[in-house]
């Protein structure tokens, strides 16, 4: 009777419960984890990782700041355009 109980109720099999630490880890922590992973046969402080993070973020700032200005210069240039139809006409002599 028993073995039917746990075929109607399998969660009755086992008492282990699933938890994900993984969710729980920071972008930094992953960072870390992934730098380890790739380079294991050395010791990588902590520090270093902070300096790559430092870096990931000033290049993706840099690049933030370049796409806005190509924006500016974009808009710019299409609205000189606009204003100022070149449809006049060149002379071929």
């Amino acid at each position: 009777m028993e073995q039917l109980r746990l075929i109607a109720n399998p969660h009755l099999l086992a008492n282990e419960q699933y938890t994900n630490h993984e969710i729980n880890k920071t972008f930094h922590e992953k960072l870390h984890d992934v730098i380890i992973s790739e380079y294991n046969e050395i010791y990588i402080p902590m520090i270093l990782t902070n300096k790559i993070k430092q870096y990931i973020d000033l290049e993706i700032n840099n690049m933030m700041t370049h796409r806005i200005i190509e924006d500016c210069i974009e808009r710019c240039i299409q609205e000189v355009i606009r204003q100022n139809k070149f449809d006049f006409i060149i002379p071929f002599d």
